[in-house]
């Protein structure tokens, strides 16, 4: 990385970049450093703001320093000016910005993420490639009819600037929808337009002209970054500087030093220590594992409140007594290696059983195990009446869309047999977590770990038999139905 992210401090619209960020929740912060003392005077500041501050100290291809960042947060927008302020006297150029998926920095970081920007009056759309896959990294949305007077008077006032400097028509009736991005809650503004993809750089000025002019606006105004595409006709996506709505649930990882086996569904176990780093290696040692690879450290709320916790990597991993908090999950599981780098886990422990839901953070969408229908079992029919009986008593309800398929019979592509389930949409933590708690009861038929993943019909969940698998077949993935 040789240039920070964002809009500099002496920017106009700086202010308005940090307040957009912090709206959001979590941030992250980069600034400028060109030796290791001055990035180790950042990081004091920042941990004087939140001792759970995350660093890394970027380099050039000479391994010389280029700049510190760090996650924190969330914080107030008085306590983010003090901290620019501190962070001045030790550097010229530090910026808050939005806090972004690690996936996602790490695949910006290797090049693997290629922007094609738009940018006038300092205000910068993106349009992101995945380069190694050629293919677009487009968010999920979900999209509503705008009511709200404010957001009413936006588009107007948008519509109203694009079409003097591109044409009559071309923001239609039919064209601008709020838009909740699923995996985090950030609303935005779509805009559809009938024009030219070459006309799309004239529009981008005025909308920019427009993001500049409501920087100081009362009530609504834009963040300085957008995102750009062309499907049928370009689009672009808007940030109104608001509170998120709802994300997809994550559910609760588990207690901290409580065992459940993931099972051979998973193919490494992930083990989170709240132990100092200097002691990691140490701990490490004392793990009876058949491999122990340290991964990158992360903030948790602990037993004790928020900490940060040093990640291990493991295989063969039994109940663990290193001395100090552990909570283990499940790892990648079994045929995603290649997707490795590019993936988040979201574990949920049930009672009797884990539910993995695994996002790929750089296409954002949930995966599920590709499975093909098959003929009903006694098992299937048993454990059919059992799930019926406990979706009835939580009152859960099928995803709307699947019909009587709502529950069917499968395999995956090694084999091993298993029943879907396609249930609706649930928006509330709460509600996640004691769907997946009813759905995880002790069964000794199977595996204890599940697959959960939101799809475009609802929740899809995966459960496992504990037999059928032949592993010399490689074990498929797909986008969740």
């Amino acid at each position: 990385m040789t240039t920070l992210r964002g809009l500099p401090p002496e920017h106009p619209l700086y202010d308005l970049q940090t307040l957009a960020a912090l709206v959001l929740g979590p941030v992250v912060v980069e600034a400028a450093c060109t030796t290791e003392a001055q990035a180790a005077e950042v990081a004091r500041v920042l941990t004087g703001v939140d001792p759970t501050a995350l660093h890394e100290l970027l380099v050039d291809a000479d391994e010389r320093p280029v700049a510190l960042r760090a996650q924190i947060g969330p914080i107030a927008f008085q306590t983010a000016l003090s901290l620019t302020r501190a962070l001045s006297l030790v550097t010229d150029d530090a910026r808050v910005l939005p806090a972004e998926p690690p996936a996602w920095t790490t695949a910006r970081d290797q090049q693997r993420l290629r922007a094609d920007p738009l940018s006038a009056h300092g205000v910068c759309a993106e349009r992101w490639t995945i380069v190694d896959r050629e293919a677009p990294a487009r968010a999920e949305l979900d999209l509503y009819e705008p009511t709200d007077p404010m957001v009413i008077e936006l588009i107007a006032e948008l519509r109203a600037k694009i079409e003097a400097a591109v044409g009559p028509g071309t923001v239609p009736d039919a064209s601008p929808r709020v838009a909740v991005r699923r995996h985090d809650g950030r609303v935005g503004l779509r805009l559809v337009l009938t024009c030219p993809p070459g006309a799309l750089r004239q529009a981008w000025e005025a909308i920019a002209a427009c993001v500049a002019a409501r920087a100081g606006h009362d009530r609504l105004r834009l963040a300085p970054e957008a995102t750009w595409d062309v499907r049928m006709d370009p689009e672009l996506l808007l940030w109104p500087i608001v509170s998120p709505g709802p994300r997809l649930p994550r559910g609760a990882a588990g207690r901290w030093q409580d065992w459940l086996e993931p099972g051979p569904l998973a193919a490494e176990i992930e083990l989170e220590l709240l132990v100092d780093d200097l002691r990691l290696a140490e701990v490490a040692e004392r793990l009876v594992a058949a491999d122990v690879v340290p991964g990158e450290p992360r903030r948790v709320q602990g037993p004790e409140g928020a900490a940060i916790a040093q990640v291990l990597h493991t295989v063969g991993l039994q109940p663990p007594e290193p001395g100090v908090p552990w909570r283990a999950s499940p790892g990648l599981p079994l045929g995603l290696d290649l997707l490795r780098n590019d993936l988040e886990l979201r574990p949920h422990r049930g009672p009797a059983r884990w539910f993995l839901r695994v996002r790929d953070a750089l296409a954002d969408r949930d995966l599920v195990e590709d499975t093909t229908p098959r003929a009903t079992s006694r098992d299937d029919r048993r454990l059919a009446q059992q799930l019926v009986d406990v979706l009835a008593d939580r009152e859960i309800e099928p995803a709307p869309t699947a019909g009587e398929r709502w529950l069917r019979p499968m395999q995956d592509t090694q084999g091993r047999h298993g029943v879907q389930l396609l249930l609706a949409r649930l928006r509330d933590e709460g509600e996640y977590a004691a769907t997946l708690d009813a759905l995880g009861f002790e069964d000794p038929t199977l595996e204890p770990l599940a697959t959960a993943a939101f799809g475009p019909t609802g929740l899809c969940l995966h459960l496992w038999y504990r037999h059928g698998a032949d592993p010399s077949r490689p074990r498929t993935w797909r986008a969740a139905p």
